[in-house]
């Protein structure tokens, strides 16, 4: 155990924020899935889609995997950030001494 408890609480409490952070971002990953899955059910006719609205699903689907493609980008950093503060944590427990919080 640290010998600064401090230094220890402000260390997992960035990570705890940093693992937040990713836990968002990966439900809005499945939120955009569940808009896909039911976007392809109106197309296939379960909702009884019309032409001009399986166009406009098609389309839909096209922009909700451009979102979720800017999303993982996003998780990446995120996931990066996470690891930093995951190595920050194991350097204080280490340590048993306060170090100052790496950052990215």
């Amino acid at each position: 155990m640290p010998k600064n408890k401090a230094a220890l609480e402000r260390t997992a409490d960035l990570l705890d924020v940093h693992v937040v952070d990713m836990l968002a971002h990966v439900q809005a990953l499945l939120r955009s899935v569940t808009q896909i899955q039911r976007t392809i059910l109106g197309v296939r006719g379960v909702a009884a889609a019309t032409v001009g609205r399986s166009q406009q699903a098609a389309d839909d689907v096209q922009k909700l995997l451009a979102r979720m493609a800017k999303e993982c980008d996003a998780l990446r950093d995120a996931i990066q950030e996470t690891t930093v503060s995951a190595g920050a944590l194991n350097d204080v427990v280490r340590s048993g001494s306060a170090h100052p919080v790496r950052r990215s």
